[in-house]
């Protein structure tokens, strides 16, 4: 389950605001970060998306979809995404 603090924050005025990560957010964009993010496994990629998806960016409000890409971001190192779903980070190995 996503973490009540993973919603703080996110939408226009949050994550994206103030020029944003994508400027104008889109459905396009929002297929783009999805390309991206199972085929090409980019971490924040994934997690940028599950932000779009948990604020309605670029499409409805999706927080099934949300907690699968922070999950998967998470599965791939990336800590806030980890963090939006109460999980460690897991280790890497050498």
């Amino acid at each position: 389950m996503i973490a009540g603090s993973a919603l703080v924050g996110l939408g226009c005025g949050g994550v994206w605001g103030g020029g944003g990560v994508l400027g104008v957010a889109t459905s396009a964009s929002r297929l783009g970060l999805e390309v991206s993010c199972r085929k090409d496994n980019k971490a924040k990629d994934c997690y940028d998306l599950a932000n779009m998806c948990a604020g309605g960016i670029g499409g409805s409000i999706d927080l099934a979809s949300a907690e699968m890409y922070y999950n998967k971001a998470c599965d791939l190192g990336h800590a806030a995404a980890c963090k939006a779903v109460n999980r460690t980070v897991p280790a890497t190995t050498n």
